[in-house]
């Protein structure tokens, strides 16, 4: 990480290096989180596990409006503004947090009732309100954060919170405090890191006036609605399958998810800086097309080699990674891996269309996206149990990524919306697939250590393959080794 004045700006930055330097960071956290989500979800089981997630969902669905506010400070923060007027969206940024805390607390204590039934424990009410404190907080300084361009930090700032929470977690899951333990230890880890984003936003809040907080709610009017149905959409599978299956069929969902979170961190990772460089750009006049044909080339390099790996090794990872008991699981991470190889391309698409000030086209979106998921979820999770929302899912976000072609296209032409890299990497997949499902069924896989073993291989034939056949995935190689200085140009 590098330190920060109050003059750098989103386009200061260097996108290879930033999304380089979030990727290592997004690897740090995946491999702390993930080692966490095993060791409790053996020792909660599927119901505690699933009802831990329940809860998080929740807190996190919750909190969007505070969300929405801090991705519309994000985009006023990212403009050709004066520091007095950056202050202030820092202070309306925190104000916005506070306000969204005291309603929800509002809203949780008087449905406490309802709350511990759906998530299955007692006393549910205290870990949600220290969730909905610690997310609110931390995501408007994250996005603040960002706002500078600096996504490397904010990736930073996931990991330090994944290793403050895991310990306290874990000690609380030990001392017998459970799913109850699980929501105040994650809560903790998300204060700590607060400290680290105040220091890199480097500017002292201040009490917006009217103008600033008319400027940010032209923007938060849709991103507020827009954020609510994007976190609704993102996490209504586990709530639908909570609701109509139960806490265990959550388990089994949520354990699938993890494993499938890999995929996706590449275009998480870039996402933000996507925003915030567009943001600027466009406020300019500049060019903004480059940056999109780049980050959409690239977005799916990992989510690509995961969906076909999960083909052929799903059971095998669930059932070693988590145990016999989560073996149903398998077949929604198939669904999930896919569903995420989608989401690459559409969440770059829609922090670009936030960028050129365009939040209304993703409200309509959302929207759509919503009530198909939640329609098609509900009647298909009924006819075929827990992967019938996961094929809402999947269905739901190609609408989204259709719609957000469609928009895009006025300002981008289409060949820069359809890299040839994603063949390429699709072709590099296929291979990898096929010699991982021979390797497996020759030398069936019994423990970790060969589970391991044949992951390393596919995804080293994976690698080999897409720079035999790519020269631009070669010059991506050289470009990310030249800015840490390990080759020269």
């Amino acid at each position: 990480m590098v330190s920060v004045s109050d003059e750098t700006t989103p386009s200061d930055t260097n996108l290879a290096r930033e999304t380089s330097l979030g990727a290592l960071a997004k690897t740090a956290t995946l491999l702390l989180a993930f080692g966490g989500t095993i060791i409790f979800g053996r020792i909660l089981g599927p119901t505690g596990y699933g009802g831990f997630y329940l809860m998080l969902s929740l807190a996190q669905i919750a909190q969007q409006g505070s969300n929405g506010w801090a991705i519309a400070g994000t985009k006023r923060f990212s403009e050709d503004i004066s520091k007095e007027q950056r202050r202030e969206v820092v202070g309306a940024g925190l104000l916005g947090a506070l306000v969204v805390v005291c309603i929800g607390a509002l809203v949780a204590t008087a449905f406490s009732s309802r709350l511990d039934s759906y998530i299955g424990i007692d006393g549910a009410l205290g870990p949600f309100l220290a969730l909905l404190v610690g997310i609110s907080f931390y995501t408007t300084l994250e996005h603040l954060t960002a706002g500078r361009g600096l996504v490397s930090v904010t990736n930073w700032g996931e990991t330090f919170q994944t290793l403050f929470a895991f310990p306290l977690q874990l000690a609380l899951v030990l001392l017998g405090f459970g799913v109850v333990g699980m929501g105040y230890g994650y809560a903790l880890g998300y204060l700590l890191v607060i400290p680290l984003f105040l220091y890199y936003i480097d500017i002292l809040p201040a009490l917006p006036s009217r103008a600033v907080v008319r400027r940010i709610w032209d923007f938060a009017r849709y991103s507020i609605p827009s954020s609510f149905l994007g976190r609704i959409y993102t996490r209504m599978d586990v709530l639908l399958i909570g609701l109509l299956v139960g806490q265990a069929a959550a388990g089994y969902y949520e354990a699938a998810y993890r494993i499938s979170i890999p995929a996706s961190f590449i275009a998480a990772v870039a996402a933000p800086a996507v925003m915030a460089r567009t943001s600027e750009k466009s406020s300019k006049g500049d060019s903004v097309s480059e940056d999109l044909h780049n980050t959409l080339s690239y977005s799916a390099i990992v989510a690509i080699p995961i969906f076909f790996g999960a083909l052929v090794l799903s059971r095998n990872l669930v059932v070693t990674l988590y145990g016999p008991a989560y073996a149903d699981a398998a077949l929604l991470l198939i669904g999930l891996t896919f569903y995420r190889v989608i989401r690459t391309q559409t969440r770059i698409l829609l922090e670009f269309i936030q960028g050129i000030n365009r939040p209304d086209f993703v409200l309509k979106l959302e929207s759509v996206a919503v009530v198909v998921n939640i329609v098609l979820g509900v009647l298909l999770t009924l006819e075929f149990g827990p992967i019938g929302v996961v094929i809402a899912t999947i269905l739901a976000e190609s609408i989204r990524y259709v719609g957000f072609i469609v928009v895009v296209r006025n300002w981008v032409v289409l060949r820069d919306l359809l890299p040839t890299q994603l063949a390429q990497q699709s072709l590099a997949g296929a291979v990898m697939a096929l010699a991982v499902g021979l390797l497996v069924d020759t030398f069936p896989i019994h423990s970790w250590w060969e589970l391991t073993i044949v992951v390393g291989v596919g995804g080293l034939l994976y690698g080999c393959v897409l720079l035999a056949i790519s020269v631009q995935h070669r010059q991506l190689v050289r470009e990310v080794l030249s800015n840490f200085d390990v080759i020269n140009g």
